[in-house]
């Protein structure tokens, strides 16, 4: 009778205690990955010269998460809007990781035209969004094409614990600046969002200890009994 009756008390002990060890094991299994190569990812643009929006190997919004560098006269590599951006009229190109992610760092890596546009810039505003529309201003900057010049192709934006933006989509917004809307490559970095927030973690923890002080509650009563 005692082992029947209290059997299911036993897999609760169980199972509270596997619980309690996962909550300790879990926070470390969420890697910082490269969100920019996972299987699915999507890119879309307002728009691209030559209408080649979605045409690899042209100047496709594609190309922005190809992990290549724009090869100076190659006719592609890079995304290009085909237009100056403006305030009023912004020029932009979107990754959608598919999920919400924590971002950890995001890098933009501009256009060297080997000397062709020395020092023609774009005004850009880097924007996360979960919903695709609202949007929270993650970044700003201006980038140079500037042949050669690491610090002036590139900007890069790091966060960390509490300060990290959640997003699904990224955006590069071309807000002004002499050069057309360009973009070489993007890349970010995250972890899955959906970790629990510090207050959850101590709740399901108060549970899992609730539970074993149940059970061996519990079985004393029996015993005494």
């Amino acid at each position: 009778m005692f082992r029947t009756h209290h059997r299911p008390a036993c897999r609760r002990a169980l199972v509270a205690a596997a619980t309690l060890g996962a909550l300790a094991a879990a926070p470390t299994a969420w890697a910082n990955i490269e969100l920019t190569d996972l299987p699915g990812v999507s890119t879309s643009a307002s728009a691209c010269y030559l209408q080649t929006c979605g045409i690899p190997g042209t100047y496709s919004d594609r190309n922005i998460i190809d992990n290549r560098p724009y090869v100076a006269g190659s006719g592609g590599g890079l995304w290009s809007g085909g237009n100056l951006g403006t305030a009023a009229n912004p020029q932009w190109v979107r990754v959608d990781f598919g999920a919400a992610y924590l971002l950890s760092t995001v890098s933009l890596r501009f256009v060297d035209n080997a000397g062709a546009w020395q020092g023609y810039t774009n005004v850009y505003e880097l924007r996360g969004s979960v919903n695709a529309s609202t949007w929270q201003l993650l970044g700003s900057g201006t980038l140079t094409d500037l042949t050669g010049n690491v610090a002036a192709l590139t900007d890069t934006y790091a966060w960390a614990g509490a300060a990290q933006p959640v997003a699904r989509w990224l955006e590069y917004r071309v807000v002004g600046g002499s050069h057309w809307a360009a973009l070489d490559e993007i890349n970010a970095m995250g972890s899955p969002s959906v970790v629990p927030e510090p207050s959850t973690w101590a709740l399901w923890a108060t549970g899992g200890l609730l539970a074993l002080w149940r059970v061996r509650r519990r079985a004393a009563d029996v015993r005494t009994g």
